[in-house]
């Protein structure tokens, strides 16, 4: 991730953020009911009232089928069965919600700024 906002204002609207929509072909600990490529591809016609370059869509979805890359990153995700926040078979939460989420993808920098190996 780039980025060059001070540290109060990184991640510009991103900060503001709870959860992502995301592709699975099965539950996982982080959502609990599958949400297919198929229905994602629906409900961004759906949203944007047909006005969707097909093909984009689909590598964008395709590369939303999992978490793993956050995840090795130290995004940490809200457990559903906590019932802290809403069922959703289309999203996962981030704990702490956006800010927590860009601190994340922003530490391993931060870290090595304060080393001083960038």
């Amino acid at each position: 991730m780039v980025e060059w906002a001070p540290a109060a204002l990184r991640g510009g609207n991103t900060r503001h953020a709870r959860n992502f929509r995301l592709m699975h072909d099965r539950p996982a600990w982080y959502v609990p009911d599958a949400y297919g490529e198929d229905a994602f591809f629906r409900d961004l016609l759906r949203v944007t009232h047909g006005a969707t370059d097909e093909r984009l869509a689909r590598v964008l979805i395709a590369a939303r089928h999992d978490c793993s890359m956050a995840r090795r990153q130290r995004v940490r995700l809200q457990d559903p069965a906590s019932g802290v926040m809403p069922y959703s078979r289309r999203t996962a939460f981030f704990l702490g919600g956006g800010k927590a989420m860009i601190n994340a993808l922003l530490r391993d920098r931060d870290e090595a700024r304060r080393g001083g190996r960038l």
